[in-house]
């Protein structure tokens, strides 16, 4: 269920210990690399996400909606929030969703992006969220916003649905199976539960050709974007090809649609002295962090609410760095 304000501080703590992001001991890079390890294997991967998504929702939602991702900004003058819409969209057309269609959301968030699936494309989606307060929340979503009856969320492992064979007329996952690195059986799942030509369509997170593996540089930001992104590990562009063709897909259409983009991705993280940009900025950070620390010691803001934030402030410089 929903994440209560005692358990938060409990649930950051275990998160950050998973990388053991505070050890500052002589064996700290030795104990760091043990994490690492132990972090991309299936439980611990799994343990990790539970913990992150536990603490992170209610952070993601009052800085991005219902929907936990980026879009491709076609337009200068295009909102954030319009562009993530289209993001959408654009999926669903490339995936020839049409009325009626039973579709899977693998990784579905709070279900923001089911919802505008099922209203545009009048199809039903099933999302499938290992986190249960994120299932409370989508559910709780759904009432609100009258979708009951065309979007439905479990609790599960997208690795393991519980769908049937052969049964769906498309499935989808945006910048959600960049939470494995077991890419083979989360796109084998896909694969075992579409109907005969149906479509799998997915954003990824991955390294492009311009990343060095031995520049520290690079090194250091990508560590730095898995350990405050809840994510076990990073793979170029190519594993996610060809790991998809493995499984039996037939390859249609891969690209980088950040190059498409004339503004970047990241944009909505950048600190610049406008309305959405402010609280990226130095001065914008400190005073967020002065309000949510006052809230925390007078009892408004769960304990552990400051250390969440610390994080997700990292999150965006390593974002931003990795461009």
């Amino acid at each position: 269920g929903e994440t209560k304000h005692s358990e938060v501080k409990g649930n950051i703590n275990e998160y950050c210990e998973q990388w053991d992001e505070n050890d500052k001991g002589d064996d700290a890079d030795k104990k760091r690399e043990e994490s690492r390890l132990a972090n991309t294997s299936a439980s611990g991967s799994k343990k990790m996400i539970k913990n992150f998504y536990a603490v992170v929702t209610k952070f993601y939602e009052s800085g991005w909606g219902d929907m936990f991702h980026f879009g491709g900004r076609r337009t200068i003058d295009m909102s954030h929030e319009s562009s993530q819409r289209l993001h959408e969209i654009y999926l669903g057309h490339k995936m020839n969703i049409k009325r009626g269609d039973r579709v899977a959301d693998l990784g579905c968030g709070v279900a923001g992006p089911a919802r505008n699936f099922a209203r545009f494309f009048e199809c039903h989606v099933t999302g499938v969220t290992i986190s249960e307060h994120q299932v409370a929340r989508a559910i709780e979503l759904n009432k609100q916003l009258d979708c009951t009856k065309c979007v439905k969320v479990v609790q599960g492992d997208f690795m393991k649905t519980p769908f049937k064979d052969n049964s769906l007329d498309g499935v989808y996952a945006i910048e959600a199976t960049c939470h494995t690195l077991d890419k083979l059986a989360v796109f084998g799942e896909a694969y075992r539960v579409l109907k005969p030509g149906a479509y799998f369509a997915c954003y990824e997170w991955v390294t492009t050709p311009l990343f060095d593996e031995n520049n520290a540089e690079h090194q250091k930001i990508v560590a730095g974007i898995n350990r405050t992104n809840g994510l076990p590990g990073n793979v170029p562009h190519h594993v996610i090809d060809d790991s998809l063709k493995e499984v039996g897909f037939e390859l249609v259409e891969s690209c980088d649609l950040a190059e498409k983009s004339p503004v970047p991705w990241y944009e909505p993280l950048e600190a610049k002295f406008s309305i959405s940009g402010f609280r990226h900025t130095g001065l914008g950070r400190l005073f967020t962090t002065l309000t949510v620390g006052g809230l925390e010691k007078i009892g408004l803001a769960p304990p552990g609410s400051l250390k969440v934030l610390q994080v997700l402030n990292e999150a965006a410089e390593f974002l931003c760095a990795g461009g």
